[in-house]
Parts: C-alpha cells; sequence; structure tokens
C-alpha cells in the first residue's frame, strides 16, 4: 500500500507544474499583440515622420547596388551618390514638367467637364438621380423637424489653398528624403556592418550577403516592373493617339503611373480615361474606343506579360496583396498603396534569405 501512495504521490507531483507552463504562451501571445497594436498605431500617429525615413531606406536598398557598381569603376562615393540621385531626380523633373500643364489644364476645368458627361449619359444616370432627390428630401425633412438644429458656419478652402498646401507639404518631406538618402548612399555598407555588430552571433560575411541579396533582387524587381508599366503607358498612350484623345502622353504616364498599384490602379485608369473620353468625344461610341484600349492593355499586361516575367522570381498570393493595400493604404493613404506590393516582396526576400542562415545552427547542432 505504501508503495501505491508513494506512486501516486509522485503522479500527482509530476502533473501540478503543468497548469504554470501553460500560462506562460498566452502571456507572451498578448505580449505579442500588445506590441502590434501599438506598433500599427504608431505608424499611424507618425505618419508624417515615418513615411520620409522609410522611403530613404527603401531607396537606399533600391539605389545601392547603382551607387557599388560606380565605385567598381572607381568613382568616389560621393560622387557617385550625388550622380545616382541627379539621374533620378532629372527624370522625374522632366516627367513633370512635361505633364504639368496638361495637368494643370484639366483640373481647372473639371467642372465644367463633369457636368459635360453628366449631360451626355444622363440617361444612364437618371436611377440615380431619382435616389439622390430622394435621400435630399429625407435629409430636409430630417432637419426641419429637428428643434436643436443649428446654423452652422462652414469655411470652405479654395481648390489653390488646398494644391498649395499639399505642394508644401511634398516639397518639405521630398527635401528630407533626398538629403537623408544622400548621406545613406555615402556611408555605403557601414550602416549594415553597424547593425550586423550589435550581436556577436551574427557572422558579419553571412550578414552582408543577405543584404546584397536583397538589395540586387529589390532592384531588379522595381527596375523590372517600371519598364513593363512603362511600356504599358506607351501602349495605352499609343491607343489614345490614334483614337484622336487629346494629350494622349498624359494619359499613357497616367497608366504608367496608376499600374504600380495592382488591381486598384488600373481600376481607378480605367474610369479616369472612360469620363475623359465621354466628354472630348461627340459619340458615346466613339467614346467607349478608349476604355476598350485601357482595358485590353491592361488585361495582358497583367495576366500574361507580368506574371509571365516576374512570376518565376516573385510569386506572392493575390490575398496578401488585396490585405496589404488595405493595411498600408489604411495607415499610410496613397503612398501605402503604392508601397504595399514592394514592401511584400522586401518581406518575401527577407525571408527567403534569413531562412538558410536559420538552418545553420541547426544543422551544426544535428552533427
Amino acid at each position: 500500500m505504501t508503495a501505491v501512495h508513494t506512486k501516486k504521490e509522485e503522479t500527482l507531483h509530476q502533473k501540478g507544474p503543468k497548469p504554470i507552463s501553460r500560462s506562460r504562451p498566452l502571456s507572451s501571445s498578448l505580449l505579442l499583440w500588445i506590441f502590434i497594436l501599438l506598433l500599427v498605431y504608431m505608424l499611424g500617429f507618425a505618419q508624417a515622420v515615418l513615411v520620409p525615413i522609410f522611403l530613404a531606406f527603401f531607396s537606399y536598398m533600391v539605389l545601392r547596388p547603382a551607387t557599388r557598381a560606380l565605385e567598381r569603376i572607381h568613382v568616389p562615393r560621393m560622387l557617385g551618390a550625388a550622380l545616382t540621385l541627379m539621374v533620378v531626380a532629372g527624370v522625374i523633373g522632366f516627367a513633370s514638367i512635361q505633364l504639368i500643364d496638361p495637368a494643370r489644364e484639366w483640373i481647372s476645368h473639371a467642372p465644367e467637364r463633369i457636368s459635360t458627361i453628366e449631360g451626355k449619359v444622363q440617361g444612364l444616370l437618371k436611377p440615380f438621380d431619382q435616389i439622390r432627390k430622394y435621400a435630399d428630401e429625407m435629409g430636409n425633412i430630417a432637419v426641419r423637424e429637428d428643434p436643436k438644429n443649428r446654423a452652422v458656419s462652414i469655411k470652405n478652402e479654395s481648390f489653390s489653398d488646398v494644391i498649395l498646401g499639399g505642394t508644401q507639404a511634398m516639397i518639405t518631406k521630398g527635401v528630407v528624403i533626398v538629403v537623408l538618402l544622400y548621406f545613406l548612399l555615402v556611408s555605403g555598407d557601414r550602416l549594415w556592418i553597424g547593425i550586423s555588430g550589435w550581436s556577436s552571433k551574427t557572422d558579419s560575411n553571412s550578414f552582408m550577403k543577405v543584404v546584397r541579396n536583397i538589395e540586387s533582387r529589390l532592384s531588379v524587381y522595381l527596375l523590372t516592373l517600371t519598364i513593363i508599366n512603362a511600356c504599358t503607358g506607351f501602349v495605352v498612350g499609343l491607343g489614345m493617339f490614334f483614337i484622336g484623345m487629346p494629350n494622349p502622353v498624359l494619359w499613357g504616364v497616367l497608366a504608367g503611373l496608376v499600374n504600380f498599384v495592382p488591381y486598384l490602379g488600373a481600376m481607378v485608369g480605367e474610369i479616369i480615361v472612360t469620363m475623359v473620353a465621354l466628354f472630348s468625344f461627340d459619340s458615346v461610341g466613339h467614346a467607349l474606343l478608349a476604355p476598350l484600349i485601357y482595358f485590353a492593355v491592361s488585361f495582358v499586361e497583367g495576366n500574361f506579360i507580368t506574371p509571365m516575367i516576374l512570376g518565376r522570381q516573385f510569386t506572392i498570393s493575390p490575398v496578401l496583396i488585396i490585405l496589404s493595400m488595405i493595411f498600408w493604404g489604411w495607415v499610410w493613404g496613397i503612398i501605402g498603396l503604392f508601397l504595399a506590393v514592394p514592401v511584400l516582396v522586401l518581406a518575401s526576400v527577407l525571408r527567403e534569405s534569413i531562412s538558410p542562415l536559420g538552418d545553420e545552427p541547426r544543422a551544426s547542432a544535428l552533427s
């Protein structure tokens, strides 16, 4: 009997600590979720500071292979960084100067043109007009019946004030990005060497191989995507030219820019081109040629060309792309939409590059 009681006590003693060990993963999970929520809040709250820094670091990783190539032909690092930035700024500035006048002309006459478009498709909009009138009548009834209704004076900002304020903020962020990017390019690999030195267990050579792999693959991805989008914009602009659309270069550049945002970009470009065509042409049938051309080019590019060129190296689930666009668009707005897919590519390349390093210790331990 004594032996039996001793075995039962040992069994109970062994089962005792299990509930305590189970509580540790729960607390760790709670801390992880709290950290994620705080990180998301910080990303949205500090958007004005984090967006220029993030863009500068991302551009540094993309442009670093170019400056490294200049170093190989004995170009000083400061001069190579300046030349790289001058080329990028020159391309962006030239494109902006060529497009600013047509864009300004279309924006300034947008209200009149929208009313003209509504007149052309008035028959298609009749059901929506009835719904709008009904909603306005219900709103007026609610306002008249509300005894606490008070007149509120709303000060509307002019269109020029809004554009001017947005331009000033964009210029300020652009200066911060350029200055920070220049010093990052001048620093070379010292930033990553310093990061690798924070941990004594990290092999600096292996770490630098991972960093250079990420930089080269990001550069190849963005360069290839830029070429594909430029060709898409060229074909769209050529199609607009053949059907007589005014300012075909503007709509070709628009198609190339919005194509950096998967799915949503093509939809927005299709809507804009349709509205412009409805204003520009007298016949609705002639106007529908423009969105038809845009849709055909976008369909071929999105379903055949881009998957064939980038699909082998950068295969990302469409669900992940949509979720990333929703998240980054919610956190950082339009800039987040443009960065959603590059961030996914960066995460994918980072995971593929780090996993072999993570397997090395396990292999050595097993041996």
